[in-house]
């Protein structure tokens, strides 16, 4: 048999193959895993503000800080923090105050933040 009319062999029969068979159902993708919401890192029911906070906070904070405000590696923990030493921090890192050798992240994350956006974090995470 000649390669060409060999191949031609080939591509009819796995084509015929694939015919028979039924494509199966693919499962649903699972959504992906959201870390359970925290009342508060100090475990007391969140406030309408607290509840803004930990948005925030876990959009914008938890990937340093850590999911419970708990620190990691050369970021600082957060929680056993006062609202007003995290009210005061955060408006210090958005106004570029020199704060140590993290400020340029620091103020970077803090400069889109609003007073709302503060003061919501303080709710979440102060004590």
């Amino acid at each position: 048999m000649p390669i060409p009319t060999l191949v031609a062999a080939l591509l009819l029969g796995l084509a015929l193959t694939a015919c028979g068979k039924k494509e199966e159902a693919a499962a649903p993708a699972a959504a992906p895993a959201q870390p359970a919401p925290v009342s508060k890192p100090g475990g007391a029911a969140p406030s309408q503000a607290a509840a803004a906070g930990e948005s925030k906070y876990r959009t914008v904070c938890a990937v340093c800080h850590g999911q419970n405000a708990e620190g990691m590696g050369n970021y600082p923990r957060l929680a056993g923090l006062t609202r007003d030493e995290i009210r005061n921090k955060l408006l210090d890192y958005r106004a570029g105050k020199q704060m140590g050798p993290l400020t340029a992240i620091m103020a970077a994350s803090a400069r889109d933040l609003t007073d709302a956006d503060i003061e919501a974090l303080a709710a979440y995470l102060g004590k």
